[in-house]
């Protein structure tokens, strides 16, 4: 578009000196009285002069078409500028989201974790609970004289019931249970 108006004005610009040596040169014929050359000079001006007018109109058209595709190029710069920030702003919502996600998913494992400790605590409660009142008991019992020779424990008996307070598995679960880095 831009080539085609260039051109155009090249060639407005070739014609105005043409123009003018053809003004000139009518000038010239008459003062020699050659009207016939005179008035064929003034015809050839006429049809430059309306040959320059067209240039100049198409020129002109040319620059408002310019114009206008300019201020389109514009809009579709900002447009794509626009969606190139929608699109940004989706990313980051997006990703947003996941992280949202994942910290759920976190919380969740946390949740079981703290639910299966709890459950342990609880039940080591009861245990220490129920052993307390077995202690108790004996301990009223052997108050009163009620108690005669101890019964014999099993080994067995014995040895699950330490395995279950201080075995590998109560110690493992107690190390997970403890803060990274940390010492209980």
């Amino acid at each position: 578009m831009v080539t085609a108006r260039k051109r155009l004005e090249l060639q407005a610009r070739q014609l105005r000196p043409r123009v003018a040596r053809l003004d000139e040169r009518a000038n010239a014929a008459l003062a020699e009285g050659g009207q016939e050359a005179a008035a064929d000079a003034m015809t050839w001006r006429t049809a430059l002069e309306a040959e320059l007018a067209e240039l100049d109109r198409q020129t002109g058209d040319l620059a408002g078409e310019e114009t206008r595709l300019r201020q389109v190029v514009s809009g579709l710069d900002l447009r794509v500028h626009q969606l190139r920030v929608r699109r940004d702003a989706l990313l980051a919502g997006y990703e947003a989201a996941r992280a949202r996600v994942e910290v759920g998913q976190v919380l969740a494992d946390v949740r079981t974790r703290d639910a299966e400790l709890l459950q342990a605590v609880q039940d080591a409660e009861h245990r220490v609970a129920r052993t307390r009142v077995m202690a108790d008991a004996l301990q009223g019992r052997a108050a009163r004289g009620a108690l005669g020779p101890a019964p014999p424990v099993s080994d067995e008996l014995a040895r699950r019931e330490e395995d279950q307070l201080w075995g590998p598995a109560a110690e493992e679960e107690r190390r997970r249970d403890r803060p990274e880095g940390g010492s209980q």
